[in-house]
């Protein structure tokens, strides 16, 4: 898909994130950095290309599974603020990201590092 060209694509590394996305869905290393070039992106574009939950998902996922609930908790926020900020100044024609299952799955990772961290939440 084309962008308008005043905006940038999410790029490591000059590839974009997508063309890496399912064959290293299951790199830890790759996903961080693909979750960190999404949200740059976000704000290099003024926060009017969503960032992609993808790799912000799969990060969540993979730390989730390492037990690394720290990483977990920051990676998530990360995402949903970014998140929160495009929400709000979304018109009718951006995507609605924040209806996405990922996104749902994010949060849902975020709740349970949380009660990891301090058991009393």
């Amino acid at each position: 898909m084309e962008l308008p060209s005043k905006f940038t694509q999410a790029q490591v590394e000059g590839v974009p994130t997508y063309e890496f996305a399912e064959e290293s869905k299951h790199d830890l290393k790759v996903m961080m950095a693909f979750a960190e070039a999404e949200l740059k992106n976000f704000y290099t574009n003024s926060g009017q290309i969503a960032p992609a939950p993808f790799f912000c998902e799969r990060a969540t996922v993979l730390l989730s599974k390492m037990k690394r609930w720290t990483e977990t908790i920051k990676v998530a926020e990360a995402y949903l603020c970014a998140l929160d900020e495009y929400k709000k100044n979304a018109t009718k024609h951006h995507a609605k990201v924040w209806l996405s299952p990922k996104v749902s799955k994010i949060k849902q990772r975020l709740a349970k590092a949380k009660i990891k961290t301090d058991p009393s939440l």
